[in-house]
């Protein structure tokens, strides 16, 4: 399989891209697949703390003329080095999507025929107002009836059972002992996962179930975030 990444770095704003950047270090690091990047974790880690203070800089509309200047050309020069990343553990993970998913970066997904359940585009978390809450929200599935939300405390998940989970329809809440439990089902985009542990580092991704019930789609890419 040839694995194209697929990257939003475009869409997001300096902070987004900020949180983006520290998740796939955080991903990487230790990562045993990944032992070598090009560039490397070091040169990007160097960039992206340096970018990290500017934007803090120029935060809700603070900053001069020539640190604003500096915040877009350090976004630029750390855009190049995450998208050569991407693609340079893509190519190091020679065609298994299992291992280039521990990576934290999202791929292009082949076509496929009408009907059929994509995985949920663009997963990504946020903060409420509240301590020990996350947010998980993704893109709108054509076909889905419901969505499950799966949330875990370890980079790389279980494989899970689709055929499994209809036969026994997700059950919400952990499993004592497990690393990943669903969180819960909804017929939203956006799902509120309470009662986590603030310092701790939580990771989520998501399906979609078909409307006639009978079918379920693949999973979402993973992503991660620290709740408070």
């Amino acid at each position: 399989m040839k694995i194209i990444p697929r990257l939003f770095l475009k869409l997001m704003n300096y902070e987004v891209f900020d949180e983006f950047v520290k998740f796939i270090i955080t991903m990487l690091t230790g990562n045993v697949n990944f032992p070598v990047t090009n560039p490397t974790l070091a040169d990007v880690q160097t960039k992206s703390d340096a970018y990290h203070a500017i934007v803090i800089i120029c935060k809700d509309g603070n900053g001069n003329k020539v640190q604003r200047q500096q915040r877009k050309q350090l976004r630029d020069e750390l855009h190049t080095m995450i998208t050569d990343l991407a693609y340079d553990v893509a190519t190091r993970s020679l065609g298994d999507l299992a291992i280039y998913l521990t990576s934290g970066f999202d791929y292009k997904r082949p076509r496929v025929p009408a009907g059929d359940l994509t995985a949920p585009g663009n997963n990504r978390l946020a903060y409420t107002e509240n301590s020990g809450e996350l947010v998980n929200r993704h893109n709108k599935v054509n076909g889905a009836l419901l969505y499950v939300v799966m949330v875990g405390i370890t980079a790389v998940p279980p494989e899970v059972s689709a055929t499994a989970m209809l036969a026994s329809g997700p059950a919400p809440g952990p499993t004592p002992g497990q690393d990943w439990w669903i969180a819960g089902v909804s017929s939203s985009t956006k799902f509120t996962i309470t009662g986590l542990t603030p310092g701790t580092m939580y990771y989520t991704r998501c399906l979609a179930i078909g409307s006639g019930g009978d079918k379920i789609g693949p999973w979402s890419s993973v992503v991660g975030k620290m709740a408070v």
